[in-house]
């Protein structure tokens, strides 16, 4: 269906408002209420959208919608994609204990169909709610297992960004010579990759790092 493939177009390009009123549409023409798989794709892909624009709230609506249609039809790739991105929007919502919940019952899913993908996509925002929790044992071998994943699937972006959440992780518990390792091999892909947002954060964490040793050379 047309206007669920194009909400990845649209993701990765950047056009979320645009391709947010364009599935509006499409999802509100007449007969488009039919809950069939169809609406299901265009719902998880608007939902995709609408948490990038950080409206968390509609994004969580679009998405139990799109959840709730491919759980009646009993595919466990859409079924598993849509429980991933309904703990999104928990996340972002700030609902830290329902949103892990969630992703557990995602990470069982992404188990069962062998999606490393999600698994990797899963442990890292795992991770993320222990360090804000402040477990950090627990979020640093998550954050290491979603790199191992990452790497063997061989996505350098997102093994950068792990590598950058190790770091951030390691200089937090004033663990400063693995933090600026983690870092440096981190600064280094986001280098390769041209990820500028990346970049930025990772020499300003790594000036942080020479602040807090007295290493400013």
């Amino acid at each position: 269906h047309l206007a669920g493939s194009l909400a990845r177009f649209w993701y990765i390009r950047g056009d979320l408002r645009e391709g947010r009123r364009f599935l509006e549409r499409a999802l509100n023409v007449p007969g488009a209420g039919a809950r069939t798989a169809q609406r299901a794709r265009a719902l998880h892909g608007i939902s995709t959208l609408t948490f990038r624009l950080a409206d968390y709230g509609l994004a969580r609506q679009q998405v139990e919608e799109a959840l709730s249609i491919r759980v009646e039809q009993g595919g466990l790739v859409g079924v598993g994609d849509s429980t991933l991105m309904l703990a999104n929007t928990l996340f972002g919502q700030g609902d830290y204990s329902a949103a892990e919940s969630t992703y557990e019952r995602a990470r069982a899913l992404a188990d069962s169909v062998g999606n490393l993908n999600n698994k990797a996509l899963i442990l890292g925002n795992l991770a993320s709610i222990n360090y804000s929790r402040g477990d950090y044992a627990i979020a640093k071998r998550r954050y290491r297992e979603a790199l191992d994943l990452w790497r063997g699937l061989g996505n350098q972006f997102q093994s950068a960004w792990a590598l950058q959440n190790l770091g951030f992780l390691s200089v937090n518990t004033a663990e400063f010579e693995e933090g600026r390792a983690f870092l440096e091999e981190a600064l280094e892909s986001f280098r390769e990759l041209g990820e500028r947002r990346g970049i930025a954060w990772t020499l300003s964490k790594l000036g942080n790092i020479a602040n807090d040793t007295g290493d400013n050379v």
